[in-house]
């Protein structure tokens, strides 16, 4: 066969690459001699399928699978990929369909380039908060070979207005996949999360606290004492968390000092860190990276250090963003919390088999519980769900309000955790709700 013709045959090869073929076809034979003369087009060492892994730096490092579909060319000594396709992928077998695709990027002689893909939809199915999240990512390839590429990750998690800025990916061959997900061009993993100890702890005082060392350093939090506080007793100590973008003085303002007041508990109220922009809870990385989970850790500690603390009456609540985060608590914490009251939250990413969750009163506003494109009220009922198998004494609270926090929401918030201190035998609610609870509340 002439070799114009073999050429010809190259150029013309799927541009879509196999979903589950090996990649870089021609790859390792991809470079430009023959035919580079003549101008005629063969294919370079990105031809093919690569696994690809966002490390989402404002996020706890969480990484966001994807496969990519590149047909890279080389004509003469001009080198293009033609098209670069990005679909989600759960890590193995299980693919969208392509959700975004960019033509024409042009690669550097040292093998660099960047790709810009616009806004697109990450299904829920494939997003860590299981509803869909827009997003618009930037790869900045700062190294690139037939064995894989990498570089910094840019762009926008548009949903909920997180840049990018500081995140990494790295891809490898889609064959390769079973052996794990590549995400920058250092082989390191990520820094192990240091706890604070009694001993460095700083006073902590009633009212506004800031500089705060733990959780990852300089935060900040509100601390509110019961007017009848006497260090000579235990007391209950509830942590409350804000919303997305909210604050934990604009928290209180919502009847919730008051009530503590009333409840005769310790409050301590956290503010969220900035994350790429937006003042939100890292509700969805793991244990292992999340630094809102070290802050609750620290403020425990260190609270703990500073008042007489009743450590079998800790509980968790929060609205929203806040419900999500208290979640997150009520799944990884159910050997401190002796109960949880989420607002219109959920459990986002995968339950552990430890600690069994506490007593939980899960609280949301029907099937118009929606903020930020996120389902609250199925993830209410997922969270109600995986309770109930799991055996935790539940009450469930559909106020029907849509996505909202009421201040007359907070007395039997309050009386739930009140009445469910750890080491109970029987649940107190067995024979039925007090009367303090609306009629909307049931025992599943």
């Amino acid at each position: 066969m002439a070799w114009w013709l073999v050429a010809a045959l190259i150029a013309c090869g799927d541009k879509d690459g196999d979903d589950t073929g090996a990649p870089g076809d021609g790859g390792a034979d991809g470079g430009a001699t023959d035919g580079g003369a003549t101008g005629t087009p063969v294919v370079g060492e990105l031809q093919g399928d690569w696994l690809v892994g966002f490390s989402v730096a404002p996020v706890g490092n969480i990484v966001l699978p994807f496969q990519a579909i590149i047909d890279d060319r080389i004509e003469g000594e001009v080198r293009t990929l033609r098209s670069v396709g990005l679909r989600a992928t759960d890590g193995g077998e299980e693919l969208s369909e392509i959700l975004a695709e960019v033509v024409d990027v042009p690669v550097q002689a040292d093998g660099t380039f960047v790709v810009e893909f616009p806004a697109f939809t990450l299904p829920g199915e494939f997003s860590p908060t299981s509803g869909e999240v827009d997003v618009q990512p930037t790869l900045t390839v700062t190294s690139s070979s037939a064995d894989g590429f990498c570089g910094e990750l840019g762009g926008q998690i548009v949903t909920f207005e997180i840049d990018l800025a500081g995140s990494t990916f790295g891809a490898s061959p889609w064959a390769d996949r079973a052996q794990g997900i590549p995400t920058s061009c250092s082989a390191g993993g990520p820094t192990e999360l240091e706890r604070l100890t009694v001993d460095q702890c700083p006073a902590i005082t009633e009212g506004s606290n800031t500089g705060f060392p733990g959780g990852g350093g300089d935060r900040s939090f509100e601390l509110v004492l019961p007017s009848s506080y006497d260090a000579g007793q235990d007391w209950p100590v509830v942590f409350a968390f804000h919303g997305i973008g909210g604050t934990s003085s604009g928290l209180l303002g919502v009847g919730l000092r008051e009530m503590a007041d009333e409840a005769g508990a310790i409050l301590v109220v956290p503010q969220a860190a900035e994350l790429g922009g937006s003042v939100i809870w890292d509700a969805v990385s793991d244990e292992a990276s999340n630094t809102d989970v070290l802050l609750f850790d620290d403020l425990l500690t260190c609270v703990g250090a500073s008042f007489s603390v009743d450590a079998d009456r800790i509980s968790a609540t929060g609205m929203s963003n806040g419900g999500l985060m208290a979640g997150k608590l009520l799944a990884l914490r159910g050997d401190v919390l002796a109960a949880a009251a989420p607002l219109s939250g959920g459990v986002l990413g995968t339950w552990p088999d430890e600690p069994a969750p506490p007593p939980s009163l899960v609280v949301w506003g029907g099937e118009s519980d929606v903020a930020y494109e996120q389902d609250f009220d199925a993830y209410a009922q997922a969270m109600l769900a995986e309770l109930d198998s799991r055996g935790t004494w539940t009450v469930a609270c559909d106020h029907g309000l849509g996505h909202s926090l009421e201040a007359d929401f907070w007395p039997w918030v309050f009386t739930f955790l009140a009445d469910h201190p750890r080491g109970l035998a029987e649940d107190p609610y067995a024979l039925g709700l007090p009367d303090t609870y609306p009629d909307y509340c049931l025992v599943p």
